[in-house]
Formats: structure tokens, C-alpha cells, sequence
């Protein structure tokens, strides 16, 4: 399932007290799907998200995270003790203090299917029955489950047939077009590695059981990101290094052989001020080669002056517009809406929203 329908499904089902179970490939950003969940289901409500508060206010929307791996059968169902009740002994479990006490939110258990099947089948009973022993889930939280595939080797069970009869069981898989949307409306990415993947598709994600090694998927993809935005500017001589390190090899080549693309790219200056308002026939046959201009004009646009800003936005997306792809423009306006808002009220954004009205900026 893709992950906007799977979010939609996710969402659904706190709507009506229904347990979710997402099951997908290591590094494909479940963990943050729940988060995305728990935000929009949050303002649905009219609350505030907080995280890893177990009595959150009546203001409030907690997400706790729970690493289900990390337990045992003591800690899930909570330490024995005995007590005397007129005259009668007996047995009980003490409460568990990082579950939740009161209020709303989720109780997210994350690496559900590499903890131990016995600590599986314990936490089993929370998804429909909302309860552990003499543990019970307040009425107003829920619980969302994350697991691995047993067969990524990446230590994770297979989920047990009486766990998968008690929830949504939603497959995850990763779509290039969701990651997108994702990435840039988080507006952190790097933009090279945006626009290499967007030429490069099938590198977001690749997975073989069989490799010890870096490999490439949304989670390391955002890892280099991360740490491409610390580089100095202007200084790409560690980019093959990061990547080799964070996506694997072949794909450090590849990126790499796009950077190295940067000392073709058009005079920026003359594009922005409308002096050259098309690229030439070679310039549009190298799919990197645009993408890096336009990288290099969001750039250019981004440190000039109000002045000139407006009207450096209007020539450089008229220059991009005739590289032929609207991919190229989308990508462009994307970015520089990103990077300020101002612009979407503009008229020259206003024109382009509406000849791409099926584009959410």
C-alpha cells in the first residue's frame, strides 16, 4: 500500500478505536508516518501533539514511543507482587509507568515483530482488548504497531496469526511520489539530493538481505541530507564520501557524476535578470544539467535583495518553463515557496497555480 493511503487508513481507524499494524521494509520512515498521524489526528481535535507524556492535559495530544524490542515479559506485564485481602493472598503486576495514565494520544509500539514472540503475544492483547492484565489503556488512547519484514533479515519475527486478527494489518511500500511530496514539504532536504533522485527514482530505495552495507533508502537519503546541509558552501569535495557511507557505493558514483555536472551549468546571473530566457538544445538533453540550474537559481534568488527578488522569480521561472518538462517548473516553485512564502502572493505564482491546479504547494 502506498504510504498516503496507508496514513488515510491509519487515521481512519483512530477515528473508531481501531488498532493499526504497519509492516514494511527497514528505513522507509514508518516511525515517522505514526508521527504525521498523531499530528493530524491532533489538530482534528483541536489539541496540541506532545510526546512521551503518559497524562497529558485535556490541551493535549500525546504520542508515546515504545520500543517493543527493548521488552520482556516483566517489563510488559509488570513486576509480581503479592498482597493480603481479607486474609486471602494474592497476586498481582505493578502498573507499567511509561504507559499511558490519562488524557489522549497513541501508545506507538515501534520494532514490534523483533521482540521476542512471548513479548508479542503479551502486547497482542492491548490491540483490541486495550488492556495488559490488570492494566488498562485509557479510553482515550489508542495503539499503532511498526514492524519490520521477517524477510529483510533485519531481526524481526514473523507477526503471529492471533496478533494480525486483531488490528488493520497494512502493508507498506515505498512510492517515490508520496517520499516526494513528503520531503519537500518538510522543506529541510537537501535540494541536490532532491533533484537527483528525481532523475533517479529506483535510488531511493534498493535492499539486498545478502549486502553488509550501506544501502539506499528514505532514512539514509535523509541522513545525507542532514549532513550535506553542514557542509560548507560551496564546498562539494566531501559529497561522494558522505554518500558512499550513508547510500552505498553505486549510488555515491551516480550522485557524484551529477554533481559533476555543476561546472556546466548556464550563467545564472544572465537567466535571473532575463538576459537569456531559453536553454539550449544541449542544455535541456542533460536531464541533470537542468536540474542543477535550477538548483542554482533558487540559490541565486534566495540571497538577492527584495528588490529584485520578484523579478528574478518571474525571469528564472520563464527561463525553466521552456526547458520542457513541467517537472523542472514544479520542482523550481516548489522550492522557492518552500524557501519563502511571500512568493505564493505573488501573481506570477498565482499564474502558475493555476495552469498546475492539480499541484499542492
Amino acid at each position: 500500500m502506498r504510504f498516503r493511503d496507508a496514513q488515510r487508513t491509519v487515521l481512519k481507524g483512530l477515528r473508531l478505536n481501531i488498532s493499526s499494524m504497519l509492516v514494511g521494509a527497514s528505513g522507509i520512515g514508518k516511525s515517522q508516518m505514526v508521527e504525521q498521524v498523531a499530528r493530524d489526528y491532533a489538530s482534528e481535535l483541536g489539541l496540541k501533539l506532545v510526546k512521551n507524556k503518559t497524562n497529558p492535559s485535556a490541551k493535549e495530544f500525546s504520542i508515546i514511543d515504545e520500543r517493543a524490542s527493548q521488552k520482556d515479559i516483566t517489563s510488559t506485564k509488570g513486576i509480581p507482587y503479592t498482597f493480603v485481602l481479607d486474609g486471602v493472598t494474592y497476586q498481582g503486576h505493578a502498573k507499567l509507568d511509561s504507559f499511558p495514565k490519562s488524557g489522549k494520544g497513541i501508545l506507538f509500539l515501534d520494532e514490534f515483530g523483533q521482540a521476542p514472540p512471548s513479548v508479542m503475544a503479551v502486547h497482542s492483547q492491548l490491540l483490541l482488548e486495550k488492556r495488559i492484565g490488570e492494566y488498562e489503556l485509557p479510553k482515550g488512547w489508542q495503539v499503532v504497531v511498526a514492524s519490520n519484514r521477517a524477510e529483510d533479515r533485519a531481526g524481526s519475527n514473523k507477526m503471529l496469526s492471533q496478533t494480525i486478527a486483531r488490528g488493520q494489518y497494512i502493508t507498506v511500500d515505498v512510492n517515490f511520489d508520496d517520499w516526494f511530496e513528503y520531503a519537500v514539504a518538510k522543506g529541510t532536504y537537501n535540494p541536490y539530493v532532491l533533484a537527483f533522485l528525481s532523475i533517479n527514482v529506483n535510488a531511493l530505495y534498493e535492499f539486498d538481505p545478502r549486502l553488509i552495507d550501506a544501502q539506499p533508502n528514505p532514512r539514509s537519503w535523509e541522513r545525507l541530507s542532514t549532513l550535506l546541509n553542514a557542509e560548507p558552501k560551496d564546498d562539494y569535495s566531501d559529497y561522494e564520501l558522505l554518500a558512499r557511507v550513508n547510500v552505498g557505493e553505486k549510488e555515491s558514483i551516480q550522485f557524484q557524476a551529477f554533481m559533476d555536472l555543476r561546472t556546466k551549468v548556464p550563467s545564472l546571473s544572465d537567466i535571473v535578470s532575463g538576459e537569456v530566457t531559453k536553454p539550449t538544445k544541449k542544455q535541456i538533453s542533460e536531464m541533470g544539467l537542468s536540474y542543477l540550474t535550477v538548483i542554482g537559481l533558487v540559490e541565486v534568488i534566495k540571497e538577492a535583495s527584495e528588490k529584485v527578488k520578484e523579478s528574478y522569480f518571474e525571469n528564472a521561472l520563464a527561463y525553466v518553463e521552456n526547458i520542457g518538462s513541467p517537472s523542472f517548473s514544479i520542482f523550481f516553485v516548489r522550492q522557492m515557496v518552500t524557501i519563502d512564502r511571500s512568493l505564493m502572493d505573488t501573481k506570477i505564482f498565482v499564474d502558475f497555480k493555476v495552469k498546475n491546479s492539480e499541484i499542492n504547494f
